[in-house]
């Protein structure tokens, strides 16, 4: 019987990753092999924990009631008459707003609050308490370029919102009474504290000014101040009159017993005596001499005007130098020095001299009353500035006073007031118990898959085909056997023709001569190695081919009861003879033999050698197409050790559930010993699971179409039995002689 050969993936020569590899799969797919065929499981246990994680989730949080009142800051008020700082715009308007906001957050507003007799019978608790509740709950909201403040206390209990809220409101109105009826009447109390200093300040500065004027007689000086200037320039004069006479008659003197008119030079006097010209000048420098010598007591030589006054007797005396050259030169181109003053031309001398020092004396007298004058005047000029500055000062704090007077009532009531008190809340305004409710639902259900794929993860394995092919192991798979503890006849024809197709699989894989040893292994007991040894051996058994099961698995010895020799010499009575010797023995199946494990139940498995097995199978190769060598699993069996390599070909027998690192494990294991290994056979896979697996696909479609069979007996305890029964089914279908 020949069946179509599947086509092997290239990715099934990779080796595998396990469970938790990251490289080419996805978390979904890898939550998706953890959670395969355990999705009722998954959803039974999320549903079942839903119910109890809703219920937390909804009573995980209490409603909350919020109570929102508001705060407006006017950036102006209302004026009676006048415009002033106190009614109009801030020019810092935002950070007036700003500041509003702080005060209602603020420790000092909190304390007040929680102090509110209202608030306390709401049965709000006290104290640091209370404060702390207060500052947890408050919340203070204003928006940049907006007068409103809004200001909101939420909590689990509407009444106690409320309460709490318009308590804030009354302290914070509270505070601000006393802020704006502060402001107003501190301000007005310093403008008329100064308005009275100021008064004091101008009648000290009066009385001051009066006690100069009593003493000179009058507090306006400067009638006396210009009359003792021209005294002082008269008197200057009359001395510069006799100064030039008396230097007239003593150059006349001179000038007999002169050799020549150069060597006696007439005075500034003389010469101002004859010239109207440089008289002036000479009286208006002395008139600057004299400013000069007044100004000194009080002024400093840097003083502006000290300054402005030598500069001015600088430019003067250049003036009577030039024209005192000019008069000398005319006198001289003369050869006289002028003729004596005509006012006093009689009188002599000594006469002169004598009056002379008498119009001195008078000279300085006046000129010391002239200086003493001079600070009196200025220290009256100096007290009438200060009081005009004092008047000026006066007036404007008497207009402001009078101002803030007038609009004392408008700027009492503040910039700041409560524009809306707190409202009883109608409803809650945050009610996330239906959320939390629904969140802890989901939560459950997915607490629930997660436990069943964390339970799917720590017990992974090979449960299904895809599995297997997806694992990209370093050895094909050769052949999938279906789940036949089920009891379903669909799943015993599904298992005649996997049979048939492993044993296709096998003659194609192309064994080294007519005659093939075939070893048969898995990674753990419990595999189902035996039940496919003895199947497969039927299998080759069908085709023609003599066949030959030898049960190598001295510790288990399935088979051998299997196959109803347990107590029949076999291979351990081999052990050490030359040759076969009633060890054979004939099945029921036509073409096929077994030898058991032998009738020495206590021969142990150290006491075969290499070289006793090799001798062995030479001996099976001569008498048999084919030997199927049923061993112990790879990892655990000394059997197994020996027998594989010895083989042609290794049959590893993978089981659904089993960890893909035991299987890989004994992969490693098998070319360890130089074993040559076939391939892989998948067993107790799922009916549906052949649908969706590449391999399965050609020998799932290739299934044909059996004649209705009435309802076979209960499959018996072992699997095998029951693929025994779907191979002879499937002989029986075909035409061919029942076993």
């Amino acid at each position: 019987m020949s069946e179509p050969v599947a086509q092997l993936p290239a990715s099934l020569t990779a080796p595998d990753r396990g469970p938790g590899s990251s490289d080419q799969t996805s978390p979904l797919l890898l939550l998706h092999r953890c959670l395969r065929g355990r999705y009722p499981i998954a959803v039974a246990l999320g549903l079942l924990l839903a119910a109890p994680f809703a219920f937390l989730g909804y009573h995980a949080t209490t409603p909350k009631y919020r109570s929102t009142g508001l705060v407006r800051v006017m950036p102006t008020l209302p004026s009676v008459a006048y415009r002033i700082e106190e009614n109009q715009l801030p020019p810092l308007f935002d950070s007036l707003v700003t500041t509003q906001a702080a005060i209602l957050r603020s420790r000092r507003v909190l304390d007040l609050a929680v102090n509110d007799p209202k608030l306390r019978a709401s049965g709000w608790p006290a104290g640091v308490q209370g404060v702390a509740l207060l500052e947890r709950t408050l919340t203070v909201t204003n928006e940049r370029n907006s007068e409103l403040i809004k200001v909101t206390v939420t909590h689990t209990d509407a009444r106690q919102a409320q309460a709490a809220l318009n308590a804030v409101l009354s302290a914070f109105e509270e505070i601000q009474d006393e802020f704006s009826g502060t402001n107003a009447t501190q301000r007005e109390q310093k403008l008329t504290l100064l308005q009275s200093q100021l008064s004091k300040d101008l009648r000290d500065l009066q009385d001051e000014i009066l006690n100069l004027s009593l003493e000179h007689g009058t507090a306006n000086l400067d009638p006396i101040y210009h009359s003792r200037v021209n005294d002082i320039t008269r008197l200057q004069e009359e001395l510069a009159v006799l100064d030039r006479q008396i230097d007239a008659i003593e150059a006349q003197q001179a000038a007999a017993t002169a050799a020549s008119p150069e060597e006696a030079l007439p005075s500034d006097e003389a010469l101002a005596a004859s010239d109207q010209v440089l008289g002036s000048l000479l009286k208006e420098l002395a008139g600057i001499d004299a400013q000069i010598r007044a100004m000194e007591a009080d002024y400093g030589p840097n003083h502006f005007d000290m300054i402005a006054l030598r500069r001015s007797r600088a430019i003067v005396q250049d003036q009577v130098d030039a024209r005192k050259k000019m008069l000398l030169e005319a006198r001289l181109a003369a050869g006289g020095v002028g003729a004596p003053d005509p006012a006093i031309a009689g009188m002599g001398l000594a006469q002169l001299k004598r009056l002379r020092e008498s119009t001195a004396q008078r000279l300085a007298k006046v000129d010391e009353e002239f200086i003493r004058l001079h600070r009196a005047r200025l220290t009256i000029n100096r007290l009438k500035d200060r009081e005009a500055d004092l008047k000026r000062q006066h007036d404007e704090v008497s207009a402001q006073l009078h101002k803030l007077t007038v609009e004392r009532q408008n700027i009492a009531q503040g910039r700041v007031l409560v524009a809306q008190r707190g409202e009883l809340p109608t409803g809650p305004a945050r009610d996330r118990r239906k959320e939390l409710a629904a969140v802890g639902a989901m939560g459950g259900v997915g607490l629930g898959v997660l436990l069943v794929a964390g339970f799917g993860f720590l017990r992974y394995g090979y449960r299904y085909i895809d599995d297997v092919e997806h694992g990209a192991l370093s050895v094909p798979l050769l052949g999938t056997i279906p789940d036949l503890r089920q009891g379903d006849p669909e799943h015993d024809e599904l298992a005649a023709l996997s049979v048939h197709h492993l044993r296709n699989m096998l003659e194609q894989s192309g064994p080294p001569g007519p005659r093939a040893v075939h070893a048969v292994t898995s990674g753990s007991s419990g595999d189902g190695k035996t039940s496919l040894v003895l199947a497969l051996g039927m299998s080759f058994a069908v085709s023609g081919h003599r066949t030959l099961l030898l049960d190598a698995d001295l510790v288990g010895r399935r088979l051998s009861r299997l196959l109803g020799l347990s107590k029949q010499p076999g291979l351990a009575d081999l052990v050490g003879k030359a040759g076969l010797n009633g060890e054979v023995h004939q099945t029921r199946v036509p073409n096929l033999w077994a030898i058991p494990a032998g009738s020495n139940q206590d021969f142990s498995p150290e006491k075969l050698s290499t070289a006793d097995f090799d001798r062995l199978l030479e001996q099976l190769r001569g008498r048999f197409d084919r030997v199927i060598i049923d061993t112990g699993p790879i990892l655990g069996s000394l059997e197994a050790s020996l027998v594989c390599p010895l083989a042609d070909r290794v049959v590893l027998i993978v089981s659904a559930g089993q960890n893909p690192k035991l299987v890989q494990a004994a992969i490693r294991r098998l070319q360890q010993l130089g074993a040559e290994c076939a391939g892989m056979v998948f067993n107790r896979a799922r009916r549906d699971d052949f649908d969706r697996s590449v391999s399965a696909a050609p020998m799932s479609r290739s299934i044909r179409s059996v004649a209705p069979r009435e309802e076979e007996e209960e499959a018996e305890r072992y699997p095998a039995t029951s693929l025994i029964r779907a191979l002879e089914s499937d002989r029986a279908a075909r035409g061919g002689p029942a076993a």
